[in-house]
């Protein structure tokens, strides 16, 4: 009796983390769908570069563009993004002792492809 007892519960158990994973992953799923439809319609960023040193602001401003430059090209190659809507000002800045780091971004989604999504999720929990 108790060997049946420990089996339905790890069966049950089983059927549930199998369910919580189905869920988590078809969220997943869908917000990967989801983010091919946002719409970047204003990119800014702006890294001045800056230290005490000057060998030292000319390594970070090379780590920034390593860094910077090819995430702005991931985001344009995976969302879509207004013609002219991106403002970079990647720059060193000598005379500073401290850098600057800004980002200002504008999306926008279309309601419609939110609900589609959260329509999508609840008919595949209820099947």
């Amino acid at each position: 009796k108790d060997d049946k007892e420990i089996k339905s519960k790890k069966t049950s158990i089983t059927e549930k983390a199998s369910a919580v994973f189905k869920n988590i992953k078809l969220i997943t799923d869908r917000l990967k769908w989801l983010v091919k439809h946002i719409n970047v319609k204003r990119l800014r960023i702006k890294a001045v570069c800056a230290s005490g040193d000057a060998a030292e602001t000319a390594m970070e401003y090379g780590t920034a563009c390593a860094v910077i430059y090819p995430m702005v090209g991931y985001i344009q190659s995976n969302l879509k993004v207004r013609q002219k809507g991106i403002y970079l000002d990647v720059r060193c800045d000598f005379n500073e002792q401290k850098p600057e780091f800004e980002v200002e971004t504008t999306l926008s989604v279309q309601i419609f492809q939110l609900v589609r999504a959260l329509i999508y999720i609840v008919y595949q929990n209820v099947k």
